[in-house]
């Protein structure tokens, strides 16, 4: 609070954490620039296709701890294994709680899924460029995001991204882009997937609603607003 209330501007990457600090920090809402996150233009964007007879990738870019609800992505791999296609969920993760990704490692051995559940943590953004390249389906379980770095990186790919509808900031972020799908719940986020591999035409046309997305978030776009933010200092 004291560092907030001395500084002349605040830098935040959504309507939503500035709402944030207005209401929890009282922060002057003059002082406050919502300047959205770039993406690494190593991530580019691709038109995909699905090829239902193989398997299915999944990934799920986010930290590894309880707030992204990782462990979630294991009951939805479990839904989806019901069906007759194959499935590989791959997490990209830095680890920030280790109990909660020792907890989680143990349920993968557990529910007898390790053959199936994917490791990359802290990959460089060339090696994440390379992997992304591969997947099929972007998907998130976390509960809330002050912007949705991991979310966005794989929308900017061109996968179809399917996350809770408890993220506002994302459907706001997004524009409502129609290459987004929020569900109300796992079961509704199963079946949207298994809906989107039997739907080839479905699947493409949500892929193609996402190349706005990497042009959005560009780190051009990000730089150029840094800049105008800190000569507007001085007017």
């Amino acid at each position: 609070k004291i560092v907030i209330d001395n500084v002349e501007r605040i830098i935040t990457p959504s309507n939503g954490e500035k709402i944030d600090l207005i209401n929890d920090y009282q922060c002057i809402e003059s002082k406050i620039s919502v300047i959205n996150r770039g993406i690494s233009p190593l991530i580019q964007y691709k038109k995909r296709c699905i090829n239902r007879e193989s398997v299915i990738k999944l990934i799920c870019i986010g930290t590894i701890k309880k707030q992204k609800n990782t462990k979630m992505t294991l009951e939805l791999l479990q839904q989806l294994m019901k069906s007759n296609f194959k499935f590989e969920l791959h997490l990209v993760a830095t680890i920030q709680d280790k109990q909660y990704y020792e907890e989680f490692c143990k349920l993968v051995e557990n529910k007898g899924l390790s053959e199936y559940v994917k490791y990359h943590v802290s990959i460089p953004q060339e090696e994440l460029a390379e992997l992304l390249d591969e997947m099929d389906i972007n998907i998130s379980m976390s509960s809330w995001e002050t912007f949705g770095r991991g979310i966005f990186e794989g929308a900017s790919a061109g996968l179809p991204t399917i996350v809770f509808d408890t993220l506002k900031t994302i459907r706001e972020l997004s524009c409502n882009n129609e290459g987004f799908y929020f569900a109300y719940s796992l079961s509704e986020m199963s079946e949207m997937i298994i809906r989107l591999i039997q739907d080839i035409d479905k699947y493409q046309e949500m892929s193609a609603a996402l190349s706005v997305i990497s042009r959005k978030f560009s780190y051009k776009n990000e730089q150029n607003l840094l800049i105008q933010s800190i000569f507007s200092l001085g007017e």
